[in-house]
């Protein structure tokens, strides 16, 4: 959780030092990959504050079974959009 921020400026700089080192644009597979991993924290932040949070303060069994539902299914698109970067990257 203390380390998205973290991923994210490090990514965010190092696209800004290629812009800055070596005076280009970055090609579009480098935005498409930024953007899916703007989307990738959102979903991971939606979850945390969503479903898991709702699932560590209940007790009623239904209720934590579908929390569990809804994490299953933002972690599967987040895994969904992670290999779709790694196709992206492999385009580099």
């Amino acid at each position: 959780w203390h380390v998205m921020p973290l991923v994210l400026l490090t990514g965010i700089g190092m696209t800004a030092l290629l812009v800055v080192a070596a005076g280009r644009v970055p090609a579009w597979p480098i935005h498409a990959m930024a953007a899916l991993g703007l989307v990738m924290s959102a979903v991971f932040v939606a979850l945390v504050l969503g479903p898991y949070k709702q699932f560590r303060r209940t007790i009623n069994r239904d209720r934590m079974a579908a929390s569990l539902n809804t994490i299953r299914k933002l972690i599967g698109l987040n895994l969904l959009l992670g290999l779709l970067t790694l196709v992206i990257a492999g385009l580099l």
